[in-house]
């Protein structure tokens, strides 16, 4: 009989130290792993190696997004992970963590002697910042992105999507292909890290999510005449 997996802190704290060991800023304490980056794709490898080395199944599709299978070979998988990107000068444990937790929630069920009856994929999401505009890692693996974005994308500099991703071996076209089949994924599971201070402030250490916040850019163009506010109809 397996025993309970017990979560090892301090190993968890370990895997965090060493993603973080890419693009760290100690000037400013920030991380700097922005899309399709050197540091972003060598935190990628590194990565993949640590799954590896945990007897995982691991591959890496044509967009970089990474996956460790654990579990049955065949049949539907539950995801559970987040990015390894960052913003420029981001936190350390934005998407980092929640990646890094279910490395170590896999280790757990390992440590336990628990295979579970559907298999766990530890995935880590690439250019999931939006550097580009989008979040390519989750669109490519929900097939949601279309020819027309891949090839029209481009950084707040004006470097073209294609040619980030071709700098690092990586065909932007091979994107269109890379869908998981719905059925393949049974569910997606994300530990994230609270971006505001809502549960700190009641007091409350975990919160599911149930809806996200949407943003939206309006740019209104009024045409007419400088008036008076208060004596001047609309009408006129």
């Amino acid at each position: 009989m397996a025993n309970t997996p017990v979560i090892n802190s301090q190993r968890l704290r370990a895997l965090l130290d060493g993603v973080n060991t890419f693009g760290h800023n100690p000037q400013t304490g920030g991380f700097n792993r922005v899309g399709y980056s050197d540091a972003d794709m060598a935190v990628r490898n590194w990565f993949l190696e640590q799954m590896r080395a945990d007897g995982l199944t691991v591959h890496r599709d044509p967009v970089a997004n990474l996956f460790g299978r654990y579990g049955p070979a065949d049949g539907p998988c539950i995801m559970a992970g987040s990015h390894l990107d960052t913003v420029p000068e981001g936190g350390a444990f934005d998407g980092a963590l929640g990646v890094c937790v279910a490395l170590e929630c896999v280790r757990a069920m390992k440590d336990a002697g628990f295979t579970p009856a559907t298999a766990i994929e530890v995935v880590a999401t690439a250019e999931e910042e939006g550097r580009f505009g989008g979040m390519l890692g989750s669109q490519t693996i929900a097939g949601l992105v279309t020819g027309q974005w891949l090839d029209e994308a481009r950084d707040a500099d004006g470097i073209r999507l294609a040619d980030a991703m071709g700098d690092q071996g990586l065909n932007v076209r091979e994107a269109l292909d890379a869908a998981r089949p719905p059925r393949d994924v049974k569910a997606f599971l994300e530990l994230h890290i609270e971006q505001g201070p809502v549960l700190e402030q009641a007091g409350i250490p975990v919160g599911i999510a149930d809806s996200v916040a949407g943003v939206i850019n309006l740019a209104v163009s009024l045409v007419g005449r400088a008036n008076h506010s208060g004596t001047t109809p609309m009408a006129l």
